[in-house]
């Protein structure tokens, strides 16, 4: 989406998703709760990326709309009104979470927090950027062409991003065990 539509809306709601993303990992490594027996997953599951991120988006997403705010407006074209456009959102990503625990790579409980952890911060991120960071980054992207983000800050967003996700920074960890020839890499596939 962020290829797509550059404006103030969009790079908040990316930047949020990257801070709660960070955030997940930092929680991951200071809890270091594993995973439940059998996971193919090897690192820590306390608390769950995969929810934090789902309810992050649903959350931030959900109050945009209610507020009709920049990326919360929906398109002419869909045809339900607010309130059953957050109730479908919110039980695709209780769903997708729920699943998190039935294919054994979460408890309840990891799920749980996750989905406090990121509801909550996309909430609050969704508030401070109609207080204050809309404001702050149209005010930036106005100085250029169409009041859009600049190509070259948009690659750093998206760099950043891909590092920060759970699939990509183990397969840098696990090069870089290998390389360094301290250990075995983790084991099991995408996901966190």
């Amino acid at each position: 989406m962020l290829l797509v539509r550059r404006d103030a809306a969009i790079v908040n709601f990316t930047v949020g998703a990257i801070l709660n993303a960070m955030l997940g990992k930092i929680l991951k490594r200071l809890i270091k709760e594993a995973r439940p027996d059998g996971a193919v997953l090897e690192d820590p599951g306390m608390p769950s990326s995969h929810a934090m991120a789902l309810f992050y988006m649903s959350a931030f997403l959900g109050s945009a709309l209610c507020q009709k705010r920049g990326i919360g407006m929906l398109p002419p074209w869909w045809p339900l009104d607010v309130l059953p456009t957050i109730a479908l959102g919110g039980l695709y990503v209780s769903v997708a979470s729920a699943w998190r625990v039935f294919s054994g790579l979460h408890t309840s409980a990891q799920i749980l927090i996750g989905a406090g952890v990121g509801g909550g911060v996309g909430l609050a991120w969704e508030r401070e950027c109609a207080m204050v960071c809309d404001h702050q980054v149209g005010a930036f992207l106005a100085r250029y062409k169409g009041g859009q983000v600049p190509v070259v800050y948009l690659v750093g967003v998206m760099v950043v991003g891909a590092l920060t996700v759970g699939s990509v920074e183990r397969k840098i960890a696990k090069a870089m065990r290998q390389i360094l020839g301290t250990g075995r890499g983790t084991e099991g596939g995408e996901g966190s």
